[in-house]
């Protein structure tokens, strides 16, 4: 979008008391946060986390970038095909691949990957529930390489009717906010400009350097398929994250896996790694099952 209107949506949102830069205190190297709760907030979850859910700029930006990587997905590269049909075929070839390889950890045999179907969602054809993302809500810790990592999916927040937020984009239909250790962003139910069209799904995070919360220092864009309700797609510009909540049983409590495909698809030369991943999330802290790595071809 023009940068004009977007300055003039963000112009907006401020009469609605958010401000356009994070604030930081003067005395010290912390941001000038309301007071947190003991309930809301422990030592595996910094302050900031609580300020970046209301900024902004970065809501509206992550609309406009995660589009961008929408209309890509739907556009054809130099042999002709559609980006978004190439990116199902490779993962359907990694669906196969992983069924031995997570034949004793967690499979992803159940996700509904046909290229029909992604296409279908991924145009706004397809009607999506407000609450498509409500499995993922609350607290999960795990592990992500060697790193210990700590996820909070906040409630979706639904609008009825839709809001516009930008002009000229689709409106929201419900948002939720999470915030991942290594940065925060949102998931985004979006309307299609069609009226009683369908949905589809949008996502951004925005990265942090260590644990200096307080500078964005990378980005990136998603476009995510709804596969049931408690199964997501989520596609990026080198990723495929598909992202399941198994409920608890004998063997273990709940858990959210997420299990990576690493693609380069969108280039000249496209290739898709033989290196897969999967990363298990459960409630506890004190839990962290360890980070698989894998080859599945």
């Amino acid at each position: 979008m023009p940068q004009k209107k977007l300055c003039l949506v963000l112009a907006l949102l401020m009469n609605q008391a958010f401000s356009q830069e994070p604030v930081f205190s003067q005395e010290s190297t912390s941001l000038a946060l309301p007071q947190i709760s003991a309930v809301n907030h422990d030592h595996l979850f910094p302050e900031e986390m609580e300020y970046w859910k209301d900024a902004q700029p970065e809501l509206l930006q992550g609309i406009v970038e995660a589009e961008k990587l929408r209309a890509k997905l739907l556009s054809t590269g130099p042999d002709g095909r559609v980006y978004a049909d190439v990116i199902a075929e490779a993962m359907v070839r990694f669906q196969v691949g992983c069924k031995a390889k997570l034949e004793d950890a967690f499979p992803v045999t159940d996700f509904d990957l046909r290229a029909t179907r992604l296409s279908k969602q991924i145009r706004g054809e397809e009607s999506i529930p407000v609450d498509a993302f409500k499995a993922f809500d609350g607290r999960w810790f795990g592990r992500w390489g060697d790193s210990e990592v700590n996820h909070d999916w906040r409630p979706t927040v639904q609008f009825t009717p839709p809001k516009q937020l930008i002009a000229d984009e689709p409106a929201v239909a419900a948002l939720q906010y999470a915030w991942i250790s290594s940065g925060f962003g949102w998931n985004y139910l979006m309307a299609t400009k069609e009226q009683n069209r369908g949905n589809f799904v949008l996502g951004m995070v925005y990265y942090f350097d260590g644990d200096n919360f307080k500078s964005i220092t990378g980005t990136k864009a998603h476009v995510g398929i709804a596969d049931s309700p408690t199964r997501l797609v989520w596609i990026t510009e080198y990723e495929v994250f598909l992202e399941e909540v198994f409920p608890p049983t004998d063997a273990h409590a709940e858990q959210y896996v997420i299990t990576t495909l690493y693609h380069n698809l969108f280039t000249d030369t496209p290739s898709v790694s033989s290196h897969g991943t999967q990363a298990i999330y459960t409630r506890d802290p004190k839990h962290r099952p360890l980070f698989k790595k894998f080859d599945w071809r």
